[in-house]
Formats: C-alpha cells, sequence, structure tokens
C-alpha cells in the first residue's frame, strides 16, 4: 500500500505524547486518503499551519515516514518546520532536503501545492 506507515523506532527516538498524536494523525490521513494524492494533499494542507506550533516535535515525526513512500507527508512537514523557523543546523538540514529531493515519489510531488516544492 502506498501510504502504509511502519512507526518502529527501537527506543532511538523519543516519542513525547504530543509527536505520538501528530504521528497517529497523519497515519489517519493517510488511511482515509488511501491511494488519493490529491485528496491527501488537500488533508496535509489543512493540517500544516497547525503542526507549526509544535516545531519542537517535527524533527522526530519526520522520522516517521518514509521519505519514498511519503513524499507529501515529507513535503508538508518540511515546510512547517522550515516556515517555523525550525532548522537549527542549516547544513544538516539541506542534506536532508538533497537526500529527500533523491527518493521522493514524482506523483506525489506533483500533487504537491507549488507552495511545498
Amino acid at each position: 500500500k502506498l501510504f502504509q506507515v511502519d512507526v518502529s523506532f527501537g527506543g532511538r527516538l523519543a516519542l513525547g505524547p504530543t509527536a505520538r498524536a501528530m504521528i497517529r494523525q497523519i497515519q489517519a490521513l493517510l488511511a482515509r486518503c488511501e491511494g488519493d494524492v490529491a485528496q491527501l494533499s488537500d488533508s496535509l494542507w489543512q493540517k500544516k499551519d497547525a503542526w507549526k506550533a509544535h516545531v519542537e516535535e517535527l524533527p522526530v515525526v519526520l522520522a516517521a515516514f518514509d521519505s519514498a513512500k511519503h513524499t507529501l507527508v515529507v513535503a508538508f512537514l518540511l515546510e512547517a518546520q522550515i516556515s517555523a523557523g525550525g532548522i537549527p543546523e542549516p547544513r544538516q538540514a539541506f542534506d536532508y532536503v538533497a537526500s529527500f529531493l533523491q527518493v521522493s515519489d514524482e506523483e506525489q510531488v506533483r500533487a504537491a501545492p507549488v507552495q511545498i516544492c
């Protein structure tokens, strides 16, 4: 399934209640929009501003999603993190974005609003 998420951190990342709630919310969107990238894009667009209020949780939430499978999710989370000023180490962020662009799913990228890309 295109939007299936496996959140198995193996103790590497500390998930607080806010991060867990955000991941569950995104998982619910993925399940509801199964296979419909346009609907997923619209749903994520509606949530992105709320994520900015929890910018400190975004790195952990980002780690829960595979960039190739969940390109739209990662793009929206990155946009929220960057626009909220949540990038403490620009070089590390640049490397992450470069890697993301190499593996991103073309169909999902096309469904993203221009402001996200």
